[in-house]
């Protein structure tokens, strides 16, 4: 038996194809440039101006702050007008709840002088009968120098010079984060509530434009308060 071999010859096949070519034309060009525009101008510049307009860095608030408070303080002849916050946050079974105040931001009436004695670092357990006063109504909160105040209040107002205070509650929900109070050194220089349906509505405003800012700075956080947040968790967390 002999062996045979079959042999087939093959050619390989080969493929040829030209290159893709796009060719846009200027009008092409023109036509997409104007849909891009139309589409920044008609939807997404409402949006992020509509965004940016609430937003101010840490200065800006400051300086927002301080010109509200001293619009206040020339509507109802304020000796002072003093904004509080709430700090030092924690978690337990009855909920969230911050535990401390401080002064944040004053305005001081030309002439008059500044609270000698300004909050700072003071436990809500210290004034706890105002702040229940507070917390049961949206409005303003009336404290005048008596003798049947509790000690600490007489020492309070005796110090800063405080004849009468109008405080009212910055809430966020139910969890208060701040206190706004109007303050007046004498009887005679007491024009709070004021008289003009005007005024007490542009008060009301101005109130809500410093509460505003307080909520933000409460929900948004600048980064830099994130980041001090962040590192005051890690470091208070054991191993």
């Amino acid at each position: 038996m002999s062996n045979s071999a079959i042999k087939i010859q093959t050619q390989p096949i080969q493929q040829s194809s030209a290159p893709i070519q796009f060719t846009f034309g200027t009008d092409a060009v023109l036509a997409s440039a104007a849909l891009l525009w139309l589409l920044w101008d008609r939807a997404l510049r409402p949006t992020v101006t509509s965004k940016l307009e609430g937003v101010f860095t840490p200065i800006e608030e400051e300086r927002k702050l301080s010109s509200l408070l001293a619009q206040i303080g020339v509507i109802t002849s304020s000796t002072r007008v003093v904004l509080c916050a709430f700090h030092n946050g924690a978690l337990d079974n009855a909920g969230y709840h911050l535990q401390k105040l401080t002064t944040i931001n004053t305005y001081t009436a030309p002439g008059k002088e500044p609270m000698a004695h300004a909050i700072r670092d003071l436990p809500i357990g210290r004034i706890m009968i105002e702040l229940e006063a507070m917390i049961k109504t949206t409005g303003w909160v009336t404290t005048e120098y008596d003798d049947s105040l509790p000690e600490a209040c007489k020492t309070h107002l005796k110090t800063n010079s405080i004849y009468r205070m109008h405080n009212r509650l910055i809430r966020v929900g139910n969890l208060p984060i701040g206190i706004l109070s109007l303050q007046y050194d004498s009887k005679e220089e007491h024009q709070f509530p004021v008289d003009s349906e005007l005024y007490s509505r542009l008060l009301d405003d101005l109130y809500d434009q410093i509460a505003l800012i307080m909520k933000r700075r409460i929900v948004h956080p600048s980064p830099l308060k994130k980041l001090i947040l962040r590192v005051k968790a890690l470091t208070s967390t054991g191993p």
